[in-house]
């Protein structure tokens, strides 16, 4: 698949092409000053947070302990906590309106802080365990990460390609940053930052998305997307480097909302919208389970310790060990959005 290469920017900041970062902290040394972001030269905004508050325990902002079984605790978020993941001791939830939340000690307790980004929706999170930091994405082009994994610490970068970031991924082999954009005009770029420190940018409808994983080869991605002004559902199984990656296996769904995919066990799982879970083997890349669980939507799913974890609408959840039999429970009332487990 022929790479379309429209610009390499150097720059000394991760996973884009930006003016110097300014660390974001407990106490900022100066008042924030907000400087206009260049969309042509990839330069940065100035950005600033707010004193951290708390700490609160999980339930009270809407971030539950939940235990699946003796070997396996779930960190869950709920309503607006769009993502949440572990790290080196360590727990970052992103969320709506420039929300963050961290926890040193399992989920058991938080703090919360904003950055000056005022009003933007995180809508990752990820742990890069090679260089230690939590890197986020979200909208308006914005970056998020922390500095030597300090997680009282925040760099906000202003991206050089406009629009909304959906996901964010590292890849160990290729030491890249991989991420997704659906720009203003819906059409969606995939991004990716090199070990020469451009920005590179594939306009590939092959890379199309809205959530991105590693899969069961070093350079295997897979790839869900829902297009509203279609509207249908894909999954996608890809192979290579982000700049020439072939695609190994599609799926379309013409009447599937997919929000969500995770691998584990040898199989691909896509979750959705009205209780849909859709598995694909990775050996065959065959469908072996298409069905709906439960009339709920499912928001998100992570696999970790030998088994798949969803969270969804109502305060269900679902595991499964193997992508076909699935268990429901329930933990309150409440839409879950975002899931990660314990080590």
């Amino acid at each position: 698949m022929k790479a379309n290469l429209f610009c390499m920017l150097f720059c000394a900041g991760m996973l884009c092409s930006c003016e110097p970062d300014e660390t974001v902290g407990d106490s900022p040394a100066n008042p924030p000053v907000e400087q206009p972001g260049d969309t042509e030269s990839g330069s940065g905004t100035d950005e600033s947070s707010e004193q951290p508050a708390g700490p609160f325990k999980g339930e009270e902002i809407g971030i539950y302990n939940i235990k699946i079984d003796n070997e396996v605790m779930a960190i869950v978020g709920s309503n607006n906590w769009n993502d949440i993941c572990y790290g080196n001791g360590k727990c970052v939830a992103v969320g709506d309106d420039n929300n963050i939340a961290y926890s040193h000690d399992n989920g058991n307790s938080w703090n919360t802080a904003k950055t000056s980004a005022t009003g933007i929706k995180w809508n990752a999170i990820m742990y890069d365990e090679i260089n230690n930091n939590f890197v986020g994405c979200g909208e308006q082009n914005r970056i998020l990460h922390t500095v030597s994994g300090d997680i009282t610490s925040w760099v906000v970068q202003n991206h050089l390609y406009g629009g909304n970031w959906t996901d964010v991924i590292y890849d160990n082999l290729g030491n890249n940053y991989v991420g997704i954009i659906i720009s203003s005009s819906n059409s969606t770029k995939i991004v990716y930052k090199g070990t020469t420190y451009g920005c590179y940018y594939k306009n590939d409808r092959a890379f199309i998305g809205t959530k991105i994983i590693k899969g069961h080869d070093d350079k295997v991605y897979g790839i869900v997307a829902f297009y509203p002004d279609w509207p249908k559902s894909e999954l996608k199984i890809m192979n290579g480097d982000p700049g020439t990656a072939s695609l190994l296996k599609y799926f379309n769904f013409d009447s599937y909302i997919l929000n969500d995919i995770a691998y584990g066990n040898n199989v691909y799982v896509a979750v959705g919208n009205s209780g849909i879970i859709v598995s694909v083997y990775k050996d065959t890349y065959e469908i072996i389970h298409e069905k709906n669980v439960g009339t709920n939507n499912w928001n998100a799913i992570v696999f970790e310790k030998g088994v798949f974890i969803a969270v969804g609408d109502s305060g269900h959840l679902a595991t499964s060990v193997d992508g076909i039999n699935w268990h429901v429970i329930q933990h309150g009332s409440g839409n879950l959005k975002s899931v990660c487990v314990i080590p």
